[in-house]
């Protein structure tokens, strides 16, 4: 197998992968990703969450306007420019996601429940490895 037939393989199982969200309704996987990103990144403008996201800042206000209501996150005046709020997750939020995450790990560990452990743990640190150096080669979003 050549570079090009393994990194294609590599991208397929990654994408088997993101496949276990497809367990979640829509709207709860559009309320994980949202409360993860505001988690990873911390607080942020409406129109940063919608760049991170990948949606058109219409989609992203009408997702948060859902987990405002239901108490996951919280706006308030952006202290340096008046004209727009930051967004952060509540508590509230941040349980949720904790429970999404869980659940998801729960899947996973149900999947792999045959595997050494050992090869888990070689599987978890070339993910980590992948993901440094993903972070460090590819730009955030677009400004």
């Amino acid at each position: 197998m050549d570079d090009e037939q393994v990194l294609a393989s590599v991208l397929e199982g990654l994408g088997a992968v993101l496949e276990l969200r497809r367990h979640q309704p829509a709207h709860s996987r559009a309320r994980t990703a949202m409360l993860a990103v505001l988690d990873r990144h911390g607080e942020m403008r409406p129109v940063e969450l919608a760049e991170w996201l990948q949606v058109d800042l219409s989609v992203a206000s009408r997702q948060l306007a859902q987990i405002e209501q239901e108490g996951l996150a919280v706006r308030r005046p952006n202290p340096a420019d008046g004209r727009s709020c930051l967004v952060s997750p509540t508590d509230a939020g941040l349980d949720r996601l904790a429970r999404a995450r869980r659940e998801a790990a729960d899947r996973l560990a149900r999947s792999t429940g045959d595997w050494d452990r050992a090869d888990l743990r070689t599987l978890a640190d070339l993910l980590g490895r992948l993901h440094r150096d993903l972070a460090h080669r590819l730009p955030g979003p677009p400004d």
